[in-house]
This record gives C-alpha cells, sequence and structure tokens, in this order.
C-alpha cells in the first residue's frame, strides 16, 4: 500500500496533459502555399496528412511517464508494508492495574467477545487472554509510548481505546505520540489519592505536594502523616559547614513554614535529620544522614539513607552554594526520604489529554528506498528521452 506524505503536490499529474499537447501541436496542418514546381509532380506522389501520426508515440509515452514519476517523488511516497485487518476496527491497550479493571471491566469483557484484540501496556504489548492474569510491569511514559508505536505498526487502520490510571509518572515524557485515533479512558487512581503523605505542622496543617508536584498546604481524606512537628536535627561538622546547614535549614522553615529543632550533643540519639563528617559504624534506617563525598565511602557501597554532598559547604568555592541552590537540594532529599513524593499523585484528565499527540507513522528505511528506485528510473527514463529525440531529431 502507498501513501504520500505531500499528497498535493499530486495535482502536479495534470501536467501529463502538457506533453500530449505538444505532441499534436508539431502534427498541425499549416497553411497551404501554392508552389510553381509542384505543377510537375505527379498526383500520385501528392499525400495528405490526415487523422493522428503515431510516429513518435513511443517518445509520448516516455515523456508522459518523466512528468508521471517526478511527480510521485515529489510527493514523498510511503511504502507501508504494516498488517491490516479489515475484521475490526478498534483495539484494545489496558494498563495492568485491578483499578483499571475493575472500572473498566464491562467495556474489556464485551471487547473480548467482539474478538477485538485487547493489550496489556508492556514495551512490547502481550494479548489479553484472561482479566486474571495481569503482567507485573511498571507503566511509565516510556513503556506506554513504546506500546503505541508497536500496535500502531501491526495495526494502522484501527483506533486505540486507551485504558489507564491517570498517574503522575505518565508526565516524564513532554510527549506522547500515537499514530492512529486514540480515545483515551483514564481513571483517578482514589487508592493514592487517600495515601497521601504529609508533613503535619501544628497539628492540623497538612503540607505535601499537590498535584502539580509542588509543596504546599494539601487537604485530601485520610493521608499518612509521616512526619509530625519539627524536623530533629543534629549537626557534627566543620564550622563553615555549619553555617551553611543551619542556614539552608532556617531557610527552608522560613519559606516553606516547614519547623526545624537542632539538637545538642546530649539529645544526638532523637535526631531525625544527622549531618556529620563520616559515616557513624551503626545506622538507624530511621535517620538521614548527610555526610561530605569521600573516596572512602564510594556511592555504591552507601546506605539508601545515607546521602552525600560533593564539597565542603562553602560558599566561596561552592557554586551552588553560592547560588543559594543547597536549601532546595536538600529539602528535596529530606523529602524523598520521608516518602512525600510527586510520582504517585495524580494529574487531571485534561492534563493528562494535553500530553497525546497524533503523528502519522512511517518507516523511514522503506522510504528511502522506494524513492531512490524512483529518482533511479526518473534519470534512466529522462536519458533515454534525450536520446531518442535527439536521434529522431524531434
Amino acid at each position: 500500500m502507498i501513501d504520500f506524505n505531500t499528497p498535493t503536490l499530486l495535482w502536479g499529474l495534470f501536467g501529463l496533459a502538457v506533453p500530449i499537447l505538444i505532441h499534436f501541436w508539431h502534427q498541425k496542418q499549416g497553411k497551404r502555399l501554392d508552389w510553381a514546381a509542384t505543377q510537375w509532380l505527379g498526383e500520385k506522389n501528392l499525400q495528405q496528412a490526415r487523422g493522428i501520426r503515431l510516429d513518435n508515440i513511443w517518445l509520448l509515452i516516455l515523456r508522459l511517464a518523466i512528468v508521471l514519476l517526478l511527480c510521485l517523488a515529489l510527493a514523498k511516497p510511503l511504502w507501508n508494508t504494516f498488517q491490516t485487518s479489515s475484521s475490526f476496527s478498534k483495539i484494545h491497550l489496558i494498563e495492568p492495574n485491578t483499578l483499571v479493571i475493575n472500572n473498566f471491566r464491562f467495556e474489556i469483557e464485551e471487547a473480548l467477545k467482539k474478538g477485538e484484540p485487547c493489550f496489556w501496556i508492556e514495551n512490547s504489548p502481550s494479548e489479553l487472554k484472561d482479566l486474571s492474569e495481569q503482567p507485573k510491569e511498571i507503566i511509565e511514559a516510556r513503556v506506554l509510548q513504546n506500546a503505541l508505536i508497536d500496535l500502531g505498526k501491526k495495526y494502522p487502520k484501527q483506533s486505540v481505546e486507551l485504558y489507564v490510571v491517570n498517574q503522575q509518572s505518565l508526565t516524564n515524557l513532554p510527549v506522547i505520540y500515537h499514530s492512529t485515533p486514540l480515545n483515551l479512558h483514564a481513571i483517578p487512581d482514589t487508592i493514592r489519592q487517600h495515601q497521601v503523605k504529609v508533613w503535619q505542622v501544628d497539628g492540623q496543617k497538612n503540607i505535601g505536594l499537590n498535584t502539580e508536584g509542588q509543596l504546599g498546604i494539601v487537604t485530601v481524606n485520610n493521608p499518612e502523616i509521616v512526619q509530625k512537628g519539627a524536623l530533629k536535627v543534629w549537626i557534627s561538622t566543620s564550622e563553615s559547614a555549619q553555617k551553611t546547614l543551619k542556614a539552608s535549614l532556617k531557610a527552608i522553615e522560613e519559606v516553606y513554614q516547614l519547623p526545624i529543632q537542632f539538637l545538642d550533643n546530649n539529645q544526638k540519639e532523637q535526631a531525625q535529620l544527622v549531618c556529620t563528617s563520616q559515616i557513624p559504624q551503626v545506622l538507624n534506617p530511621e535517620v538521614l544522614y548527610l555526610i561530605p563525598e569521600s573516596d572512602k565511602h564510594p556511592q555504591k557501597s552507601l546506605a539508601s539513607n545515607v546521602i552525600e554532598w560533593s564539597s565542603s559547604m562553602n560558599p566561596q568555592t561552592d557554586d551552588a552554594v553560592f547560588e543559594g541552590k543547597f536549601p532546595a537540594w536538600l529539602l528535596e532529599k529530606i523529602l524523598d526520604f520521608q516518602g512525600i513524593k510527586a510520582e504517585n499523585n495524580t494529574i487531571s484528565n485534561r492534563q493528562l489529554k494535553a500530553l497525546f499527540k497524533e503523528q502519522k507513522l512511517v518507516k523511514p528505511l522503506e522510504t528511502e528506498w522506494f524513492t531512490a528506485v524512483l529518482i533511479t528510473l526518473l534519470v534512466l527514463l529522462l536519458s533515454l528521452e534525450r536520446w531518442l529525440a535527439i536521434h529522431r531529431n524531434v
């Protein structure tokens, strides 16, 4: 099957009339001029040019073929060898999620009864035969993109019915492309919405990440409180690093209204954030440790609750500290350790629909090969036409 990237250029096929008009123009009968010497010619030698002369028909065919191939090459033909099927008009792409299955069970079961193909969202989508057998694969934007590309190649004429949870992880790509029409069936993750993790301040105000991934006061039902009141911090570093750490934590407290409590050496056992010059021999898994970067403890050997800072935290030698980026980095690490993350936040249906963009799927290698054949044939026919025109003096 052949499609065209710029089909409007096919209007150039009307140019086929030009060689035909020129061909018959050269055969047009001229005006009769009497000449004295014609009286000596016999009657049998006088012939009249009547009808259509076909003496240069092969030259005309070559010129028509040249115009035809030129128009086809300029229209950029796409040689489509993808599989097609006319027995159904829809395919169904489904996220392997219990919430999705329970909410859209009727639609999926009806599709299976009609014989419409149903697939799980995977890098290489597997066909769905039984709803009880769900693959265990994390759904994110790149996995969905790969699945849409794979199905677009196999079913280029069928629309896609997509069933997903409108989760934040789908925004990891700026755009998700699909090559065929797509109908979106999205459902908010109510389970995750009830499990939003927050930092409770003043016994009633909950601070967490909203649906836009921004830190602020959130109002949700039954949030999971991961931090109550002030974050207890113990610092045992050099004097310059200590000044930077305290200034950064106070900035976090002022900007985001998150209370910070600094502990002395007698209270260090109560600390939730420990900033120290070296890793303690015994690590408390419920404590976050911040240490300076060192060759003695490479990144691979560090525990998940140990983070490194790549310098001495001196504003004169550290650009991040000098530019004021260190507080934001430190806050991100604290929230990440507490589980206050944006990955599981839902997004609105409007935001989700804005991610998808239809773009025709093309196989570049086959397109280039087919165009190259047309151009080669065009050059050969043009050479043959010039040789024949010169040979016949036409």
